[in-house]
C-alpha cells in the first residue's frame, strides 16, 4: 500500500463505513483512523500488539458562558478515569460516545468487526445526563505507521500513540450544567521509527544523529537521543 492510488482508495472505503463490520480487514501495515464527527471514530490496526487508551473527565460547570476548553484549561482538577483495551490485530473498531442516542446515559462503547474481540463499554456516574452542546476534533481519515515520530514533533521519546480525537459535551444533571471530555488513542509495542517523509525535517535541522537504519516499508529507525 505505497500508491497515492492505494490510500485513495483506502480513504474512500473508510469514509463509506459506518460500523465495525463494514470496515475490511487490509492486511497492511499501517493503522487507519476515520473520524466519524461527533459520534467517535473508526479505525483499522495491523498485526501486533495495540491497545486502546480511552480517557473521560468531568467538571461541574460554575460559569455556563463560558467555553468547554477554557473551563478546563482554567480548572485543571476535574474527576477523572482511564481505561486500556487490547486490540486484535489486523481488525476493524469503532469507538463510539454514547450520550445523544441513549437518553440518560453518558459513557462510551467500543465494538469490532474480530468474532474473538468482546464488546467493552463503560458509562460515567453521572445517571441522568441530558446533553445539549457537542464539539469534537475535525474529522478526516489519517494512515500511519503505528509508533511513527512525525516530522513536528519534538519528543525524545516518542510514543506509539496515533490518536482518535477528542471530544467535548455539554449537558444537565440534576439540574446542573457538567462539562464532559473524552479522549482516545491507539498505542503500540513497535520500535519507534521515522518515515521517508518526515527526514528531510530531521536532517533541516541538525537532526540526523537521530535517524537510524533502514527497516523497509519507507521507514527508518529512532535512535534515542
Amino acid at each position: 500500500m505505497n500508491s497515492q492510488y492505494d490510500k485513495r482508495y483506502v480513504f474512500s472505503v473508510m469514509r463509506s463505513c459506518r460500523a465495525a463490520n463494514d470496515i475490511p480487514r487490509f492486511a497492511c501495515s499501517r493503522i487507519i483512523v476515520q473520524k466519524k464527527g461527533r459520534d467517535g471514530s473508526l479505525f483499522y490496526v495491523p498485526k501486533g500488539n495495540h491497545k486502546l487508551l480511552v480517557r473521560a473527565s468531568w467538571r461541574k460547570s460554575e460559569k455556563d458562558a463560558r467555553a468547554i476548553d477554557d473551563l478546563f484549561n482554567e480548572y485543571p482538577n476535574t474527576n477523572g478515569q482511564s481505561w486500556t483495551i487490547k486490540l486484535q490485530g489486523d481488525s476493524g473498531y469503532y469507538c463510539h460516545w454514547l450520550s445523544e442516542d441513549d437518553p440518560g446515559t453518558i459513557g462510551w462503547r467500543l465494538t469490532s468487526n474480530n468474532e474473538e474481540f468482546e464488546t467493552v463499554s463503560a458509562d460515567l456516574p453521572l445517571f441522568n445526563f441530558s446533553e445539549s452542546d457537542v464539539s469534537w476534533t475535525n474529522g478526516g481519515t489519517e494512515m500511519r505507521f503505528p509508533n511513527a515520530l512525525m516530522g513536528h514533533d519534538h519528543s525524545d521519546r516518542p510514543t506509539a500513540s496515533v490518536s482518535l480525537g477528542h471530544w467535548d459535551r455539554v449537558g444537565k444533571n440534576d439540574n446542573e450544567t457538567w462539562c464532559v471530555r473524552f479522549a482516545a488513542e491507539i498505542i503500540s509495542d513497535t520500535p519507534a521509527v521515522i518515515c521517508v517523509e518526515s527526514t528531510q525535517w530531521f536532517e533541516g535541522t541538525n537532526e540526523r544523529k537521530i535517524i537510524g537504519e533502514y527497516v523497509g516499508d519507507g521507514r527508518f529507525l529512532f535512535l534515542s537521543r
